[in-house]
């Protein structure tokens, strides 16, 4: 029987030599052919939007992804809540450690070295053109009152009538007024999963206004007041009220601007005043109506803060005072209807903790 025969250890040497040889210019070949591989126009637009718009989000310019976003995921926010959110995401990363890694298909992710931070989604709007969007879900709902039967819009997209949640009820800041004729009537809409409240309107060119209403926490909604004389005249009314209990003022006074039906006027002008001792000096001061819309054409609503100040001589102390004030234009001219007293509208008002 004849052995086989086995390889001489030079012989071994130089085949495997040979072999790591071609193995060698094989690999550089193969190389050379992936390497020359084009690129499509596609994949190269959709990078550079990649790059454009992670140069973006580094410096902070964050306007084009807001705007696309909200477009593109038809968002009630505002781009101002918008970039309020991915600003205070972005807050404490080293914008140098930014960078966005493939996720599946048309997803990416914005890492900060290795540290997720937010989603990312590549969307084509025209041939070979690109744009990248950061979906938001806020977790915000609120509560608006709408003029019975008018369609309420958000960055131009109508709001379902399937978030109304009930119909033809009273303006919520009317629960005191006993002369139903003036009462107007809304339709309570409910928005949820928002960043924060957003800019509403009626589908047209108006500006309205919105004002939380402190006992029921809906938001009052319409256009905005602009009437500087009438905007006086809220701040007058309330520092008349003011005075009464404060022994600055008498009851005519208050018996002359109040609608004096409303359940609110015997409970304000009953009050006993022996919490505030007679007193030398006393003043209004940082008036000031922070927001005012109008419920009908004879009705708005204003949200009115202003500081008042008093000195006996041994004790001085300044009051920081916030008032909700439903104002109706009777035939006897213009009246307070109701009143809230909400004294965390004025921004100087200290809340214990």
């Amino acid at each position: 029987m004849k052995k086989k025969k086995g390889l001489k250890p030079a012989a071994a040497i130089l085949i495997i030599a040979a072999v790591s040889v071609l193995s060698l210019l094989f690999g550089n070949i193969l190389a050379a052919r992936l390497q020359d591989t084009p690129v499509t126009p596609l994949e190269n637009a959709k990078t550079i939007t990649l790059d454009t718009t992670l140069e973006q989000i580094r410096s902070g310019d964050l306007d084009e992804i807001c705007e696309n976003s909200i477009a593109a995921y038809k968002s009630l926010d505002s781009k101002e809540a918008y970039k309020a959110r991915i600003s205070a995401v972005l807050e404490d990363l080293d914008p140098e450690l930014l960078h966005i890694v493939y996720d599946d298909e048309d997803h990416y992710r914005l890492y900060c070295e290795d540290q997720y931070v937010a989603p990312l989604e590549v969307v084509e709007i025209s041939e070979d053109e690109f744009q990248v969007l950061l979906p938001i879900t806020g977790t915000k709902s609120y509560l608006v009152e709408v003029p019975t039967g008018k369609k309420l819009y958000a960055n131009g997209i109508e709001i379902s009538s399937s978030n109304i949640k009930e119909k033809n009820m009273p303006a919520s800041n009317f629960w005191e007024v006993r002369e139903t004729n003036y009462i107007p009537y809304v339709d309570l809409y409910e928005i949820k999963d928002l960043i924060d409240l957003p800019e509403l309107d009626l589908g047209d060119q108006a500006e309205y206004t919105l004002l939380e209403d402190p006992m029921s926490g809906n938001y009052l909604f319409g256009k905005t007041v602009k009437d500087k004389e009438l905007l006086q005249m809220a701040i007058d009314y309330a520092e008349t009220l003011a005075a009464y209990p404060a022994q600055d003022g008498n009851l005519g006074a208050v018996s002359a601007i109040a609608m004096t039906s409303s359940s609110w006027y015997p409970r304000y002008t009953g009050i006993q005043n022996y919490w505030f001792t007679a007193h030398q000096t006393s003043r209004f001061s940082n008036e000031e109506v922070l927001k005012a819309a109008w419920q009908s054409d004879d009705i708005f609503v204003a949200h009115v803060i202003f500081d008042y100040f008093a000195d006996n001589g041994e004790v001085h102390r300044t009051w920081y005072i916030g008032y909700q004030l439903t104002l109706i234009n009777t035939p006897n001219g213009w009246k307070i209807g109701a009143i809230e007293i909400n004294n965390e509208l004025n921004p100087r008002t200290v809340i214990p903790q």
